[in-house]
């Protein structure tokens, strides 16, 4: 029986050894930022390297004095950004802590 040698160009083969997004280890990271005056406010965090975004959210406090007018990927996919308002009659700053899955 006869083998023979294939010739690979080393694009296919860095496709081949490249990880897909679905084998990518995924994990969380947060920022908390802080608001002094009532105020719209966006904030936006980044995935470190060369990850992207996979989902993300924020949370508000004081709970009841503001809300999230938009919260989504970045254009670029690698960081997630929030926007921040407070509601009428709101005076106090606030909390705003941003979480981006990556991988």
């Amino acid at each position: 029986m006869r083998s023979a040698l294939v010739a690979v160009p080393a694009a296919v083969l860095f496709v081949l050894l490249t990880p897909s997004p679905a084998d990518a280890v995924q994990h969380g990271i947060s920022r908390t930022f802080t608001v002094s005056t009532a105020r719209v406010a966006t904030h936006t965090i980044y995935c470190p390297g060369h990850e992207h975004t996979h989902s993300g959210g924020a949370q508000v406090s004081p709970p009841g004095k503001y809300y999230m007018r938009s919260t989504h990927p970045t254009p670029d996919r690698k960081g997630w950004s929030v926007t921040t308002a407070p509601l009428p009659g709101t005076t106090g700053g606030r909390t705003v802590t941003l979480y981006a899955l990556c991988a």
